[in-house]
């Protein structure tokens, strides 16, 4: 995969992520989880995104852990939901954030 970051020019999508973000409510909760061998989005645009979600710098839980970074040493772009911890990170957000699930929506309930 990384001989493709050379090219980036083809690419027609765009991901405006950060325009994104700055649209949500300061009460959205937001969960990051990040692969640390992510080929495919960089360390550096992960902390980006995080500092726009927070106005923090370090990735400590912000808003009570409403909104949270959480990193897998050995997950990649491809194998993240199968590293050891990943869905007990979800959980455990969905949990400490009191608006997780009414914010599926009523109709949208899992189970």
């Amino acid at each position: 995969m990384p001989v493709f970051k050379y090219m980036t020019f083809l690419l027609r999508d765009t991901w405006r992520s950060a325009d994104r973000l700055k649209l949500l409510d300061d009460s959205m909760p937001i969960l990051f989880l990040r692969g640390a061998m992510d080929e495919m989005i960089p360390e550096w645009h992960m902390h980006h995104m995080w500092h726009i979600a927070t106005g923090k710098k370090d990735l400590s839980d912000h808003n009570g852990g409403a909104r949270r970074f959480v990193t897998f040493p050995n997950g990649d772009h491809n194998n993240l939901c199968m590293e050891s911890g990943y869905f007990e990170a979800i959980a455990e957000w969905m949990t400490v954030t009191e608006t997780g699930w009414s914010a599926l929506g009523s109709g949208n309930r899992l189970g």
